[in-house]
């Protein structure tokens, strides 16, 4: 009985992880598109950290979405909509015309 109870459980992990792959690559981007800001220099150290505190946030969100197995709508609508607000805080720190260091 264990064994098939901790099989679903897997099962479900796997069925949430397969759930939000859009997820992944949203994640993906946005930190290679941070990475690039600082190579290039038009994102300073202190906004680069701001940024990679709300990845982070991200990256926690995504997983506390995907933890009981099933991804609503509502969670997706959530996380989507988080990722998109990421997305354009790294456009405005990119445009921000104040001192790189």
């Amino acid at each position: 009985m264990k064994i098939v109870i901790a099989t679903l459980l897997l099962l479900s992990a796997a069925f949430a992880q397969a759930a939000t792959p859009w997820g992944d690559v949203h994640q993906q981007r946005q930190h290679w598109r941070i990475e690039r800001g600082i190579a290039i220099g038009v994102l300073s150290r202190p906004e680069a950290r701001v940024l990679r505190w709300e990845q982070g946030q991200l990256r926690r969100l995504q997983w506390r979405i995907r933890a009981d197995g099933v991804v609503t709508l509502h969670e997706r609508d959530l996380l989507l909509r988080r990722q998109h607000q990421a997305g354009r805080h790294i456009a405005r720190f990119s445009r921000s015309q104040r001192c790189r260091y």
